[in-house]
């Protein structure tokens, strides 16, 4: 016997729960991405990495979710699954001191872009 899950038919213009709507006026003023920095050591295959974030993205709409305040409610708008564009910034060439410089250049204004 095997289970499956179904997707939402009308994906669009959800109402947020009660629970959903507290939390939303409460964070309101704070909410930002959170940056997010990974070491990787080695060849890393990029093809399959963006493969595997695709499929996250794909399977679990919760990330491709957003709210929007509509006269005074918030809703829940569910975005289509699309492949995600994902830079990547290859610092080989560069020396280790120089590396890890343009490294923490680029978590600054990374940082910055996504503040509220």
């Amino acid at each position: 016997m095997s289970l499956s899950v179904l997707s939402k038919t009308n994906q669009n213009n959800t109402p947020v729960s009660f629970g959903q709507q507290k939390w939303l006026q409460s964070q309101c003023s704070t909410l930002a991405c959170v940056p997010l920095q990974i070491h990787f050591s080695g060849v890393l295959n990029t093809n399959f990495l963006f493969r595997s974030f695709n499929k996250i993205v794909c399977r679990h709409e919760i990330l491709r979710t957003n709210f929007k305040k509509v006269k005074e409610e918030y809703i829940q708008i569910v975005r289509p699954s699309a492949d995600l564009v994902i830079p990547v910034l290859d610092l080989s060439d560069l020396s280790t001191n120089e590396r890890e410089t343009e490294f923490q250049n680029v978590i600054s204004i990374e940082t910055q872009k996504n503040s509220i």
